[in-house]
């Protein structure tokens, strides 16, 4: 448990630097973390992780529509 949350927290703090706006989504910060903390795990591999970011990124907005209809 500890290595996974030292990935997904490293791998946060780093990326922050790198791209921290769009980090400010805490929907995309969740899902980063999620794969981070997957990708220590060897779940997924990082171009995995790239192409989930990706479409997460692409599909923001209904990603927080299919999230608001859960609330």
């Amino acid at each position: 448990m500890e290595k996974v949350s030292e990935a997904a927290f490293s791998s946060y703090v780093a990326t922050e630097d790198l791209i921290g706006h769009i980090l400010d989504d805490h929907h995309i910060s969740f899902a980063f973390c999620y794969l981070a903390s997957h990708f220590a795990l060897d779940l997924v591999d990082e171009n995995d992780v790239n192409e989930i970011m990706a479409h997460i990124e692409t599909h923001r907005k209904e990603l927080v529509e299919a999230i608001s209809k859960n609330d």
